[in-house]
């Protein structure tokens, strides 16, 4: 997974790559949701805190009137919590697929333009029959079989 630093730091250096291999990636989108999965992630973790301190508070001889409300404070944490959690989830989700549409960096060097270029070009032609009386294979076309 490509970190979020990283992301924003070389946002163009990774659009040109993304651009130079042809492909599609909303790089706004991803960052976007990192920040968004970053902050639920922090909410989360403050709401566990607080449910943790309001466990310890209930350890220990407490009045009813007392008790029922730390009990009532930890019931909607936990509540506050999964909602959270099922936002987190969902963003997590999301952030993960559009995340995996990144591809890995190429080398400058093997970064092409958009260009064509004949790499061998054979002396000798093979002729195509004009109408094939048989399926054409290789091995036919070169050794004159048709």
């Amino acid at each position: 997974m490509i970190d979020l630093k990283e992301l924003k730091s070389r946002r163009d250096e990774i659009a040109k790559n993304i651009a130079v291999r042809n492909m599609q990636v909303d790089i706004d989108a991803i960052i976007d949701l990192q920040e968004k999965r970053s902050a639920l992630l922090q909410q989360v973790e403050e709401l566990r805190s607080k449910r943790n301190e309001n466990a310890k508070k209930m350890k220990g001889k407490l009045d009813n009137e007392t008790r029922n409300s730390l009990i009532a404070e930890g019931k909607s944490l936990k509540e506050a919590i999964a909602e959270i959690e099922g936002s987190l989830t969902q963003v997590e989700e999301e952030f993960q697929k559009l995340s995996r549409t990144i591809p890995n960096y190429a080398h400058p060097s093997a970064l092409w333009e958009r260009k064509t270029r004949t790499i061998r070009q054979s002396s000798s032609s093979v002729p195509l029959p004009s109408s094939p009386s048989k399926p054409l294979t290789m091995s036919s076309l070169l050794n004159g079989s048709t």
